[in-house]
């Protein structure tokens, strides 16, 4: 209990200050841009957000680890598709992990609801899925992996209550075998710990990720049938790291 009081004590206010002063400093400079180079201000916001991201990392790994293993690193860059599991909030900072910050998630309508990501997430052109039909999540998602960027989904929609992986979501598999764009499985284990969901301290777990190899569109006859196939190598990759 001592312990959970210690990190709750001071990584919040060192987020609190880190997570201000990138607002301070991110938003006049994504909004300036905005007016002066508007062909460049997604780019440059999800730059914004990356560098805030490994800054929230750098501050928790003074009380937690965070241990990254990437099977593969020449094959990750974009154009690609992010597949992740979802078990906490914090799940998002993870993606500044990636060794590329031109990414854009598609998630649901209430992070957008949130007044201080908001708007660097309007900015950064992010897809919210529950103010778009497929057929224009699938036009908009074409359109930015042309772009070469990467787009992230969390395909089970809500965060895992149990740890257990839930069902998948098909947006992501039916773009990727529509693009033929790579899927790069993002295999999240202990941030359910970390940052429970529905709770708002933390608490000290090793947080581990594992970002594996590309799963190619080709490879399937459906992206029904790539969808399982994801959904079954995170599940196993999950179970191995719950082990060593």
């Amino acid at each position: 209990m001592l312990n959970k009081i210690f990190l709750n004590v001071f990584l919040y206010p060192l987020l609190i200050i880190w997570t201000s002063f990138a607002i301070a400093i991110g938003l006049p400079i994504s909004l300036v841009a905005r007016i002066f180079i508007p062909n460049a201000t997604g780019k440059l916001t999800r730059l914004l957000i990356w560098l805030y991201g490994k800054g929230c990392l750098k501050i928790v790994s003074i009380f937690v680890p965070i241990k990254l293993e990437i099977s593969n690193p020449k094959t990750l860059k974009p154009p690609c598709i992010i597949v992740a599991n979802h078990l906490s909030f914090f799940d998002v900072y993870l993606m500044a992990l990636l060794p590329f910050s031109n990414v854009i998630f598609v998630v649901r309508d209430w992070p957008f609801k949130i007044w201080f990501y908001a708007p660097f997430m309007h900015l950064a052109q992010y897809l919210n899925t529950e103010k778009l039909d497929l057929d224009q999540t699938i036009s908009q998602a074409q359109y930015y992996l042309n772009q070469n960027c990467a787009l992230c989904f969390f395909p089970e929609a809500h965060r895992s209550r149990t740890g257990e992986l839930g069902r998948f979501y098909t947006g992501a598999f039916k773009i990727a075998k529509q693009t033929n764009v790579p899927i790069i499985p993002f295999c999240i284990q202990g941030t359910n710990i970390f940052l429970r969901p529905g709770s708002i301290w933390f608490e000290r777990h090793p947080i581990k990720v594992k970002i594996l190899s590309p799963v190619l569109p080709s490879q399937f006859s459906s992206y029904i049938e790539m969808r399982k196939q994801v959904k079954k190598i995170i599940q196993l990759t999950l179970q191995k790291i719950e082990k060593a």
